[in-house]
Formats: structure tokens, C-alpha cells, sequence
């Protein structure tokens, strides 16, 4: 029970800093790739991901909805596109795309 507590806290906690985020790059004229707090498997975001929303119970469709509105690569371009330097929007959407993808796996996984 710790450790599904422990990945919970670090989706999390990833959560606050994507926050965080978000909230900056409204005040910014432009953004490059480095400035976006994109999820990776070293931090265990989806491992804590998926135990929050085994956590959640019926909330957990709502979360992953969220989620995935978030990390829409049409959506996300949308918001951040004209803020990023020409030479980062490629690896943007291609990393925003990988994330929406592992949502996806998650999704499946636990028949949400």
C-alpha cells in the first residue's frame, strides 16, 4: 500500500508543477521545449498516474478525461503553438503525442 501511495503523491506532485507551468506561460511571449514540464517514466508520473486513478474509483473517468484534454496534441498545440520557437514545435507535438499515448495505454489497461 505504500508504494501505490508513494506514485500517487508523484503524479501529484508532477501535477503541481504542470500547474505551475501553465500559469507562467501565460505571462510569457514565448516558450521552448526545456520550459514545458513534460511527464517521463524516470519521475514514475504514469506509474502514480495509474495508482491514483485505481484511487479514484468512479472519479477516475473524469481524471482521465482531464488528462487527456490536457495532453491533446491538437488541443495542447492549440494553446502553446504560437509561443514556441519555430525549431521546438516538431519535438513538442511528437512528445505531446507520446504522452497522450501512454494515457491511452493506461486507459485501456484499466478499462476506463
Amino acid at each position: 500500500q505504500v508504494l501505490p501511495f508513494f506514485l500517487a503523491q508523484v503524479f501529484a506532485s508532477f501535477e503541481k508543477k504542470f500547474q505551475k507551468f501553465e500559469a507562467d506561460a501565460k505571462d510569457r511571449e514565448s516558450l521552448v521545449f526545456k520550459d514545458i514540464p513534460f511527464p517521463s517514466a524516470d519521475e514514475d508520473y504514469f506509474d502514480g498516474l495509474e495508482a491514483a486513478l485505481r484511487a479514484a474509483g468512479d472519479k477516475a473517468k473524469r481524471v482521465i478525461r482531464t488528462l487527456y484534454l490536457k495532453w491533446h496534441p491538437d488541443k495542447f498545440m492549440g494553446r502553446y503553438r504560437a509561443k514556441l520557437s519555430d525549431e521546438d514545435i516538431e519535438m513538442v507535438q511528437k512528445r505531446v503525442t507520446e504522452v497522450q499515448q501512454a494515457l491511452v495505454a493506461i486507459k485501456e489497461k484499466l478499462s476506463l
